[in-house]
């Protein structure tokens, strides 16, 4: 009985699609047309990566850069291997039956195939690495954006360094140095007008010689209502405020309320004097504030410069979840990529430009801050030690 001997085909990856514009006047020598996933497009069929890379190569070399490659996936393998089993009847439930020996060893040789290599981690991760540089030279976009978002917020925020004075080791220049306010030197910017009453009860030549103020300045009213009536009417007017002594009651006194506590404190002066009926001097300084002059300043560059470092690491989240979305990351694994290797493939190679960014961000601030500090000199601070 004669003996039959099968051989598949060695093209059972279904080969590569490439799909480019229509307005590309190209046509692939080897390639057969296929239907394409829309009217704007043409999708061409190769039997192997080596038709379908030169291709490539081609339309690189005219400058064409929206296509598309898709290699073949698992599905593709077995639909066309299914084929080739159905083709050669290898379904059937006889097996062939073997003539001779010499027809035994030509079928084993044929069904034969390579062990192949495989790899180790710091292989696979080089090899990913590689990945994505070559990617980069195609999608750059969202890395440019992760490099100069950083690079310009530094350069910016420090124009808040402008004329910036530091802040030495001596007490006296971390907190704020008030001055002290007396009643001779307070400017209102506008005419002083002083309600004041009864006429029986206020003196007003004592009242302008304790407050500094001149008798013009003065109102004299000789009712409760007067009084109420003449600040609700002329509360515009009214600086810095004005008091009503009752005869049967506590005092009364109004004061601007806008301008802080120096008002209520003019007020309040005149109105001792009135009822003690002498001359009282009073001053006024407020506590010392620990707040450095330039703060409010470093502290916007601190807070605009703290976002767009916070911001900037986004942009390199977006290649992992393309690779997510598209199922590149599952064909990954189903070729026999680890997570390790792939994880620090991407760990190194957005590395890369987070040591770049933060060479360059340090060397803009190393720069600006360089001169402040000159400015101190530590010598006079340790004579006063």
């Amino acid at each position: 009985m004669k003996g039959t001997s099968v051989q598949l085909k060695h093209n059972i990856g279904a080969g590569y699609h490439v799909t480019y514009p229509k307005t590309v006047a190209l046509t692939p020598f080897k390639g057969i047309r296929k239907p394409s996933p829309s009217d704007g497009m043409i999708t061409y069929w190769f039997p192997n990566a080596i038709d379908a890379t030169k291709f490539i190569d081609e339309l690189r070399e005219h400058d064409v850069k929206n296509y598309d490659i898709v290699g073949p996936t698992l599905e593709d393998v077995f639909l066309a291997l299914a084929e080739e089993v159905k083709e050669h009847n290898l379904d059937a439930h006889e097996q062939p039956v073997v003539a001779s020996d010499q027809a035994s060893d030509e079928a084993e040789k044929s069904l034969q195939m390579s062990k192949g290599r495989g790899t180790t981690i710091p292989q696979q991760t080089v090899i990913l690495i590689q990945k994505r540089f070559t990617i980069l030279r195609r999608n750059y976009w969202a890395y440019a954006c992760a490099l100069l978002l950083p690079i310009i917020a530094a350069g910016l925020v420090t124009l808040f360094l402008k004329g910036y004075k530091a802040v030495g080791c001596d007490p006296n220049e971390a907190s704020s140095n008030p001055g002290i306010v007396s009643l001779a030197n307070v400017d209102y910017n506008k005419p002083l007008l002083m309600p004041v009453g009864p006429s029986g009860r206020v003196n007003v030549s004592l009242l302008a010689a304790a407050s500094r103020i001149a008798n013009s300045s003065f109102h004299v009213v000789n009712t409760l209502n007067d009084f109420n009536a003449f600040v609700d009417t002329r509360f515009h007017n009214v600086t810095p405020g004005g008091f009503f002594i009752q005869d049967g009651g506590p005092p009364v006194m109004a004061y601007m309320g806008n301008s802080g506590v120096v008002g209520g404190l003019i007020v309040l002066n005149a109105l001792d004097g009135a009822l003690s009926n002498s001359v009282i001097t009073t001053q006024y300084q407020e506590f010392a504030v620990p707040f450095a002059p330039g703060m409010g300043k470093t502290l916007q560059l601190i807070l605009y410069f703290g976002l767009a470092m916070s911001v900037y690491p986004a942009f390199f989240a977006l290649y992992p979840t393309i690779e997510r979305l598209r199922k590149v990351r599952a064909l990954h694994y189903s070729n026999g990529i680890r997570a390790a290797p792939l994880w620090l493939a991407y760990l190194a190679f957005d590395f890369c430009f987070v040591l770049l960014i933060s060479a360059i961000v340090t060397g803009i601030f190393a720069g600006v801050s360089e001169p402040l500090y000159q400015r101190f000199n530590v010598s006079s601070y340790a004579n006063t030690m």
